[in-house]
């Protein structure tokens, strides 16, 4: 088995920023040695049902998470001369379950 286990995936759930369908990344993973991978697409968990059931049956260990938006209040976004945000508090957070209640917290966000 390899060590290497990817934290940051993108499904086809991730529009715009994934093309893969869950159960060919597990596929993928499985072919490459790896004994578990995760799913943190943009903003959604839809993807997460067909990646669990995929990997349980190939017998990939599923890490399930989501990679979340921060941004400021809509009153304190502002757009510059080239139409860029002038507040540089937007930023990306992966979030990663470490178990069911872990999950369900995603879920609650």
């Amino acid at each position: 088995m390899c060590d290497l286990v990817h934290l940051h995936c993108h499904s086809r759930q991730s529009l715009i920023d994934g093309l893969a369908k869950p159960d060919e990344m597990i596929q993928l993973a499985k072919s490459y040695g790896q004994h578990s991978i995760a799913i943190t697409d943009h903003g959604v968990l839809s993807g997460i049902p067909e990646f669990y059931r995929s990997a349980r049956k190939h017998g990939i260990n599923p890490i399930l998470g989501c990679e979340m938006y921060i941004v400021p209040s809509a009153t304190d976004v502002g757009f510059g001369p080239r139409g860029n945000l002038r507040d540089r508090r937007n930023f990306h957070l992966t979030l990663l379950a470490k178990n069911a209640d872990g999950y369900r917290d995603l879920v609650k966000l």
